[in-house]
C-alpha cells in the first residue's frame, strides 16, 4: 500500500454500461475502500450519473405500468381472464424513486468512500470566463455559440478537477471524454486515463503489495529428526496430500472458472452454483475465501470479480461446459 492514498479524478464518462457492477470499476471501489486510492467525482458528474441510472429504472417501470394497465383493459372482454377478480399492483411514484434515487448515490458514495466534489461559489464566474473564452474544454474552432454550449457541463466538471488539484498534486484521471481528457491534460498538466481498465493496470503496478515475511532457515528449523524425516517420506501420507491437493484443485479451477465467466457474481450466487454442482457450501466458502487471500480472485465485499485473467481464461476454458450447464440451469 503506498504511504498516501493516489488521489484520482474519476469521470463517471469512464463508467461502460455494466455500471458500477463492471469488473475493473469493482476492483477501483476496492481499492478505494481499502484506502490505496482516493477518488474524487464532481457533483456535475455524480447528478450526470444519478439522473441516468434513475431514467433508465423509471422507464422500467413505466414499461410495467402499461403493461398492468393493457391487462386491466383486457380483462373485461377476456374470456379467461373476466371472471378472474381485479388485478392488484402496487408501484413506486416517480417522487418515491427521485427520493430514493439521491439516498442511494449518497449511501453508495459513503460506503465506496467517494468524495463528491460540491460546485464552489465561484465555478460559474470560472466556467462562464472559459466559455467566453473559448478556451479548453470549449474548442476555439467552434464558432457557433450553441453547439459551443454542450460543453458547458464539462467546464464546471474541469473547474472541480482544478480544485482537486490543487490540493493534491500527485492527482492522475481517469475520463472518456474526448475534450475532457484533453482539457485535463492540457490545463492540469496531469496524466489522464481514457478506461477504468487502463488505470487499473497502473494501480496494479503502483500499489505496493502487502509486505510477506520470508521464512529464515535457522539450524533448528533445518534440522529434521531421523523420525519426522521418515514420516515426510512415508508413501501414504504422501498420498493423502496428494488426494487433498487434487480436491482443492478440482474446486479452485471451478470457482475460478465461474468467477471469471460471470465477471462479478455475488458471493450467494457462486455458492448456489457451486451446490447445484456437488460441491458442499462450507467447502465452497473455504475455498473462494483461500483464493481471494491468494488474490486470484477479488472479494469486494458482496461479490468475487477476476483477480488473475490469465487463470481465469484457463480455468473457464477447462470447465466452460460445467459452467454453461449450471449457468442455464440445462440438466
Amino acid at each position: 500500500m503506498p504511504s498516501t492514498p493516489i488521489p484520482i479524478f474519476w469521470d463517471t464518462s469512464a463508467i461502460r454500461e455494466a455500471g458500477f457492477h463492471d469488473p475493473d470499476c469493482q476492483k477501483l471501489l476496492k481499492y478505494s475502500i481499502s484506502n490505496d486510492v482516493r477518488l474524487f467525482i464532481s457533483h456535475i458528474a455524480w447528478q450526470e450519473l444519478r439522473t441516468q441510472f434513475l431514467q433508465s429504472a423509471w422507464s422500467e417501470v413505466l414499461k410495467l405500468r402499461r403493461q398492468f394497465d393493457a391487462v386491466q383493459r383486457r380483462q373485461p372482454s377476456s374470456l379467461i381472464l373476466q371472471g378472474l377478480r381485479s388485478p392488484v399492483i402496487d408501484l413506486w411514484d416517480e417522487p418515491e424513486i427521485q427520493a430514493r434515487s439521491h439516498a442511494a448515490m449518497d449511501e453508495f458514495a459513503r460506503d465506496n468512500r467517494i468524495t463528491i466534489v460540491p460546485m464552489s461559489a465561484d465555478h460559474a464566474d470560472r466556467a462562464w470566463h472559459r466559455y467566453f473564452e473559448a478556451s479548453p474544454p470549449f474548442n476555439p474552432e467552434v464558432t457557433d455559440r450553441e453547439k459551443r454550449r454542450k460543453d458547458i457541463p464539462d467546464s464546471w466538471i474541469l473547474e472541480a478537477a482544478i480544485d482537486v488539484k490543487r490540493d493534491h498534486s500527485r492527482l492522475i484521471a481517469v475520463c472518456n471524454d474526448g475534450n475532457l481528457a484533453v482539457a485535463l491534460e492540457k490545463v492540469l498538466s496531469i496524466r489522464v486515463f481514457r478506461t477504468v481498465a487502463e488505470v487499473i493496470e497502473h494501480l496494479d503496478g503502483a500499489v505496493q503489495p502487502a509486505k510477506t515475511i520470508k521464512s529464515v532457515k535457522t539450524r533448528d528449523a533445518a534440522y529434521v529428526p531421523p523420525a519426522e524425516a521418515a514420516v515426510q517420506a512415508d508413501g501414504a501420507l504422501a498420498a493423502v496430500f496428494t488426494e487433498a491437493e487434487s480436491q482443492f484443485r478440482n474446486v479452485a479451477t471451478k470457482v475460478i472458472g465461474l468467477v471469471s465467466y460471470l465477471g462479478s457474481p455475488t458471493k450467494d450466487q457462486l455458492y448456489a452454483l457451486l451446490e447445484r454442482s456437488g460441491i458442499p457450501l462450507a467447502v465452497g466458502k473455504n475455498v473462494a475465501e483461500r483464493l481471494a487471500l491468494a488474490t486470484i480472485i477479488q472479494d469486494t465485499g458482496h461479490h468475487y470479480i477476476p483477480g488473475n485473467k490469465e487463470a481465469g481464461a484457463q480455468a473457464t476454458a477447462a470447465v466452460e461446459p460445467e459452467i454453461i450447464r449450471l449457468v442455464t440451469g440445462e440438466d
